[in-house]
């Protein structure tokens, strides 16, 4: 299977026109992680993106929100043996610019969150190359109802525990 780094001819766009959110646009650096880690298993690159996850949104939430955009980005890769292309997770310069499947994968998740199903199945159409695989859209539902959008904020607080008397 070949994962492929974005060219520097590549045409990249900025993640804003798709008016992501601030818990996608980190999703976009713990994807670049998974996808790195895919493509070269020596780096572990998916270490990174635990690292990442918990940096971002605690230990509590982080590795749970690594671990199904892990499981989102793997069915992702199993149905589209071409691979994809994306940046470096390290690379310098502005990380809100992105890939065409970079711009895919998060609008996938994008729409899903949003629960904006007619979008969702076209973003998944465009991604996959119009496969429509189960276990691929599986994957970016159990991740979109695990985090919906507007209540994202609630749920990525880790629960705080008090004494009760």
């Amino acid at each position: 299977m070949e994962h492929a780094t974005a060219e520097k001819s590549e045409v990249l766009r900025p993640l804003s026109v798709l008016g992501a959110d601030d818990f996608e646009k980190s999703l976009l650096i713990i994807a670049r992680s998974l996808l790195h880690a895919h493509s070269e298993p020596e780096t572990h690159a998916w270490q990174h993106a635990f690292t990442i996850a918990a940096e971002r949104f605690g230990d509590v939430v982080g590795p749970s929100a690594a671990y199904f955009m892990s499981k989102y980005i793997a069915a992702l890769l199993k149905c589209r043996p071409e691979g994809v292309s994306y940046q470096e997770p390290v690379e310098e310069g502005d990380r809100h610019l992105v890939s065409e499947s970079e711009f895919q994968i998060i609008g996938v998740i994008h729409h899903m969150r949003r629960d904006r199903t007619n979008h969702a199945r076209d973003a998944v159409a465009d991604l996959t190359c119009g496969r429509m695989d189960p276990h691929f859209i599986r994957a970016g539902l159990e991740l979109a109802n695990r985090f919906p959008a507007g209540t994202a904020r609630a749920c990525l607080k880790p629960p705080r525990l008090r004494v009760v008397q």
